[in-house]
């Protein structure tokens, strides 16, 4: 478990992003004090530019809108696949060469240019068999033709995303609220002197608005992209690590009561060993190389396990609430090298903290009194450091005891928490359609007037409705304002649907 866990930890948390430099690329966020959401991560084409233009802490900066499509082969199901629209620095600044052709070039972004696009290396596996002749192939996007120019390594799959394509228009005078920014900082600039400099280009952007009231305490940061990614995630692993080092303490200090309950069954022995001439290295290096084997086994018990159990151990994570934003695609979580290497160090480490105790003990022994009352006494320092283990197993599970059943107990609450409308039998679907053939509201209103009738003529259907986003899966809120009163202090806002 210890392993499978730390494979976790040197994924999450010590191994380096796919990305060059990834140290020095930033997701840029705004702060607003009084809206529903205190930190917003997406920003207005008008806002990016602006950073572009006076952020020269920041190299480079790249937009991008995630989006998802439909991907159609011949003599294949469509499949709707997570991608992302991108600014023409997005590849540059990450710095990943593509495993095949090219990456997007400036002069691909903007209204009327050709569609092209970047195709992720398990989309181009799964979906079009690795095909390597790919390249200058028109694929569909939800009925839009585009032309494949590259495909990215296996492990650049950027926020989840699998595909990517230039911005059909001019960004910088997208209205819209729609666009996350990362950057890259320039040589020399930390993030501290960054979110300095981007304070300044906030001040400037509010002066520019002609509603300077909405944008009251507007302000900038930057964020480390890896801590942006992993949000509450390393507080999760971190503890759940601490919980398992405490199962393996008590796993360990369980066989060193063993090894010196062991110990004390052999005094004869230790003292037949000693009186023929045994030093007490001699005795020592016997009990050492007794705890290693105990150890080794358990090692590389514990590696198999690991091997097998570390793709169930990131899928059960999410699922089980303790990873809430899930696991960034960045990273690669199996039993690499350094897994080994660690697991090679615990073994090391329990051997001799656990071991040599007991073998200490053992070469202690009083070799004229073991032979005069053989086996029948173990000492009182033995009977000491027994219970002192007792005692340090039993306090350790009664911790995670407590732990478990305060975890156990938020999840009952959570359980019986009412969200304030029936979930039983009630089943949800979603359904993105091609804008490209839906460009209408009145085509849209006929496909969801059609769809609702055959779902209401199939066998155990009571009622069926359509919404824009079921409960719980939309967060943009809208502000209002009641006509004829004056406005609050703070905002009224409602979620749009």
């Amino acid at each position: 478990m210890n392993t499978a866990i730390f494979s976790v930890v040197h994924a999450l948390l010590l191994d380096p992003f796919p990305y060059r430099d990834h140290a020095r690329i930033v997701q840029l966020r705004q702060q607003k004090p009084h809206a529903e959401a205190t930190v917003q991560t997406l920003h207005t084409g008008r806002e990016f530019a602006a950073y572009r233009e006076q952020a020269k802490s920041i190299e480079w900066l790249a937009a991008i809108e995630t989006v998802s499509r439909n991907v159609t082969v011949a003599n294949q199901q469509p499949e709707r696949v997570a991608g992302a629209k991108v600014s023409e620095d997005f590849f540059t600044l990450l710095g990943v060469a593509p495993e095949l052709g090219r990456t997007l070039l400036p002069n691909e972004q903007g209204t009327g240019r050709p569609r092209v696009v970047v195709l992720g290396h398990s989309l181009w596996q799964t979906r079009f068999g690795a095909d390597p002749q790919i390249l200058d192939r028109t694929i569909e996007l939800d009925a839009e033709l585009f032309t494949v120019v590259g495909v990215m390594p296996a492990r650049f799959q950027y926020a989840g995303t699998a595909f990517w394509f230039p911005f059909p228009f001019e960004i910088r005078d997208a209205p819209q609220r729609w666009y996350s920014v990362i950057g890259r900082l320039a040589a020399g600039a930390s993030v501290s002197v960054a979110n300095a400099e981007l304070r300044t280009v906030a001040a400037r952007i509010v002066q520019t608005q002609q509603n300077v009231a909405e944008y009251a305490g507007w302000t900038l940061s930057a964020l480390p992209l890896r801590d942006a990614l992993l949000g509450n995630v390393r507080t999760a692993v971190v503890v759940l690590t601490v919980g398992v080092a405490i199962v393996l303490l008590v796993a360990c200090a369980n066989v060193a009561g063993l090894l010196l309950v062991r110990a004390s069954s052999r005094q004869r022995e230790i003292a037949i060993r000693a009186a023929i001439g045994a030093s007490r290295a001699q005795l020592l290096r016997q009990f050492l190389v007794e705890s290693a084997a105990l150890a080794a086994i358990g090692g590389a018990v514990g590696v198999l396990i690991a091997a097998w159990g570390v793709d169930a151990l990131v899928k059960l994570l999410p699922e089980a609430g303790l990873l809430d934003g899930g696991i960034p695609a960045e990273t690669s979580i199996h039993v690499s090298s350094p897994v080994l290497l660690f697991a090679l160090g615990v073994t090391l480490a329990t051997t001799f903290l656990f071991g040599l105790w007991p073998a200490w003990q053992a070469s202690r022994t009083d070799a004229t009194l073991a032979l005069r009352v053989g086996d029948r006494s173990g000492g009182s320092g033995r009977q000491r450091l027994r219970a002192a283990l007792i005692v340090t197993e039993v306090a350790l599970a009664v911790v995670l005891l407590a732990g478990a059943g305060l975890l156990l107990r938020s999840f009952a609450q959570l359980a019986r928490t009412e969200p304030g409308f029936t979930t039983e039998r009630v089943l949800t679907m979603r359904l993105n359609l091609p804008p490209s053939r839906y460009d209408k509201p009145g085509a849209t209103v006929s496909f969801a007037e059609q769809l609702l009738t055959n779902v209401r003529g199939l066998p155990g259907v009571r009622s069926v409705a359509a919404v824009s986003h079921p409960p719980f899966s939309y967060t943009d809120r809208w502000p209002f304002a009641v006509e004829g009163r004056t406005a609050p202090e703070q905002r009224l806002s409602a979620d749009n649907r």
